[in-house]
């Protein structure tokens, strides 16, 4: 009978009793383990994750960092300063020209496009900047590119005016100048207005004027077009990543150099 409280019921009974307790705890333990593995489980995977995007990102800041790092090299080694530098080295790259050219011509040519298209420009910044007029040698803002823009558009000219009249240059270099004159005066009266790449502007106008040379008198050298097209890529991208142009004043830039730099030989000659 239940109700029989012998002394072997009431010690079966705490046996029971110490038993059943013991499997309440041990499975109360076995579930505390659980969730706490499935914690431990979910806060290992938390930390990875925050470990994972904290690498990301550093990997993304340090490419960004190299990506800009390689575009201010691309900038400054394509700086519109040495378009005329480097459009003299391709002119005299072309056997035919080079030909009709007389030695003093050749050092005329460097000494005054040194002079007038680097020297004066370069100068005229490095006073600006001195006294505050603008703030970096890049000259980001468009007001402050107001005065040096006029002293290079002054330097063109007057390059122009020693190329065509007194210096006696093959037409061929007459062009090309006449075509970087256009594109500065283009560029000073945009500026006005509206904040324009100079820097895809001036290898525009060595592009077109290159292009528009090797179609008139030496079509077969193609390497020179394309090493030409794949610079203007890379000026185009330096100047998108570190953001000191949009994508529609990199590309007017470029296909207005082009123009004034392909225009003036083909109407002349064709």
């Amino acid at each position: 009978s239940p109700y029989n409280k012998s002394p072997k019921n009431e010690q079966a009974l705490k046996k029971q009793k110490i038993k059943n307790r013991n499997n309440f705890q041990s499975t109360q333990k076995k579930r505390l383990n659980f969730v706490n593995h499935k914690n431990n489980v979910k806060n290992y995977n938390s930390v990875a994750h925050i470990r994972k995007k904290a690498y990301i990102c550093t990997t993304n800041q340090q490419t960004n960092a190299l990506q800009k790092t390689i575009a201010q090299i691309v900038s400054v080694v394509l700086h519109p300063l040495w378009m005329p530098l480097y459009a003299a080295l391709l002119v005299l790259c072309i056997p035919y020209v080079r030909a009709e050219m007389w030695p003093w011509q050749i050092a005329q040519l460097s000494g005054g496009i040194v002079l007038l298209t680097i020297v004066v420009p370069a100068v005229t910044i490095l006073v600006l900047q001195r006294r505050g007029r603008i703030t970096q040698w890049s000259i980001p803002d468009r007001n402050e590119r107001i005065v040096p823009y006029l002293v290079t558009w002054l330097s063109y000219a007057l390059l122009c005016i020693l190329f065509n009249y007194y210096w006696r240059m093959p037409s061929y270099i007459q062009l090309t100048g006449v075509g970087m004159y256009v594109a500065v005066t283009l560029i000073c009266i945009i500026n006005l207005f509206w904040k324009i790449s100079a820097h895809l502007c001036g290898i525009g106008t060595l592009c077109g004027a290159t292009f528009a040379m090797l179609w008139v008198i030496y079509s077969g050298n193609i390497a020179m077009l394309v090493l030409l097209v794949l610079l203007s890529s890379a000026v185009a991208w330096a100047r998108l990543v570190l953001e000191a142009h949009t994508p529609a004043q990199v590309f007017v830039g470029f296909v207005l150099g082009f123009c004034c730099g392909f225009l003036p030989m083909m109407l002349f000659y064709v």
